[in-house]
């Protein structure tokens, strides 16, 4: 079996996995009359998950039964990813302290670090941008709390 088969496999039990989870997911008994509910995103996300995977399984090529040309799955670059895991939890961990803004920031720019990009302004202006748009999509637009973070309440007060 190839390699993009083995991906799309375990892609497709990631995706059906996290269909099942958003199953759980609460909503409000007059969210039975709308058309958007706190499920739609992430059945949306499973659904196309599904869908990706089954595309990777199906369009990857035949190889040849050649054992000697078979590449070598538990190669790669093993620190990277386990930097942005701890990363991830690190940003997991403080974001209730610092707030939205500036640990998505701050995890932005680790990120890049780790993947090994040098240039500060590339850095700075991807992660403020992004963070800075997403941040206008959440909040003044769909109207979603993001709490500011304890830090900038303990300092500034209530926002």
């Amino acid at each position: 079996m190839s390699q993009s088969r083995i991906s799309g496999l375990l892609f497709l039990a990631l995706s059906v996995g996290y269909g099942y989870v958003a199953t759980g997911i609460p909503t409000l008994p007059i969210d039975q009359f709308e058309a958007m509910t706190a499920r739609s995103l992430p059945y949306f996300l499973s659904g196309l998950g599904v869908a990706l995977s089954l595309v990777m399984i199906f369009s990857a090529p035949v190889e040849p039964a050649d054992d000697a040309s078979e590449p070598e799955m538990l190669a790669g670059d093993w620190p990277t990813v386990i930097y942005l895991l701890v990363a991830v939890v690190i940003y997991g961990l403080v974001l209730d302290w610092v707030g939205f803004l500036v640990a998505s920031v701050l995890f932005l720019a680790a990120g890049f670090l780790i993947l090994g990009e040098r240039r500060l302004p590339v850095i700075a202006g991807v992660s403020l941008s992004l963070v800075a748009v997403l941040w206008l999509i959440l909040v003044p637009g769909l109207e979603i709390y993001l709490a500011p973070g304890r830090l900038f309440l303990s300092l500034f007060g209530s926002g």
